[in-house]
């Protein structure tokens, strides 16, 4: 099996738009409680999706990296570099989505697509790596712990 990690393209569209809908129904059928489904969830499910997928391949703002097997797209990560100015740790590499479908977990390929954005950041002069990830998904954050990440943060909501 060739496992290839690579820059997304507008090529990669369709199938990286696949799998934004995979992750998406992953954190919301495995993951998320129902008042997070509702806070997650958009009025034009679709739309947003697109708009997503190229925002995170054509935006400059934005980097994603594909996983490619035999083919076919099986995971990605979505990066973005925050300037924090004034700051200690004033450029901050920051770490949307690591996906991986489900089919083809359990091979490295999170590892790979991590270790990837974490060289770019590292090239870009970033300093720290920052994420976000729900409290719920216990297998993620246990991954996240080996990897050598510090969690610190825990978000609240209240609806008003």
């Amino acid at each position: 099996i060739l496992m290839i990690i690579r820059k997304a393209t507008l090529d990669d569209l369709e199938k990286l738009k696949n799998l934004y809908i995979e992750f998406d129904t992953f954190l919301n059928t495995e993951v998320r409680t129902p008042d997070q489904v509702k806070l997650e969830s958009f009025v034009d499910y679709p739309a947003s999706t697109n708009k997503g997928a190229i925002e995170s391949i054509a935006d400059e703002k934005y980097i994603t990296f594909v996983a490619e097997e035999n083919g076919e797209l099986v995971g990605y990560t979505t990066g973005r570099i925050d300037i924090q100015e004034g700051k200690i740790f004033e450029k901050q590499g920051y770490v949307f989505d690591i996906f991986v479908s489900k089919l083809s977990r359990s091979k490295g390929t999170g590892k790979q697509l991590f270790e990837t954005l974490k060289q770019y950041f590292k090239e870009k002069g970033c300093n720290v790596l920052t994420l976000n990830c729900n409290i719920h998904n216990t297998n993620t954050l246990a991954v996240y712990k080996e990897w050598g990440l510090k969690t610190d943060l825990v978000g609240h909501y209240l609806y008003i």
